[in-house]
């Protein structure tokens, strides 16, 4: 998570793929404008995949950690190069922010 955090406070090209489910996206949401928010149970629709980047980075978040590990796993098993998730997920995301490292708003 700290290193996801040092992208966007660098403003690297990223896209932060949230497949948390609606309800749990309606308690916690993510705003950020690189941030793409595909449920799980619909991410592997051709219409979805079509929405994720070729080329550049993807970093998949989940609540903990764990649907995002099998997300990142599936997603390059069908040719997507460069696809992370973060290891905590949401969770460990939300712990690591301070205020120095809070990405600026644009």
């Amino acid at each position: 998570a700290p290193a996801v955090l040092e992208m966007l406070v660098k403003k690297e090209k990223v896209t932060l793929l949230d497949i948390r489910t609606p309800e749990e996206q309606a308690v916690v949401a993510m705003s950020h404008p690189a941030s793409l928010s595909i449920p799980m149970n619909e991410l592997f629709k051709k219409n979805n995949l079509d929405r994720l980047p070729e080329n550049g980075k993807i970093i998949v978040i989940c609540h903990s950690g764990n649907r995002a590990a099998g997300a990142t796993a599936l997603l390059k098993s069908i040719g997507f190069k460069d696809v992370v998730y973060i290891n905590g997920g949401m969770i460990s995301l939300i712990t690591n922010l301070t205020p120095k490292n809070v990405p600026a708003a644009e």
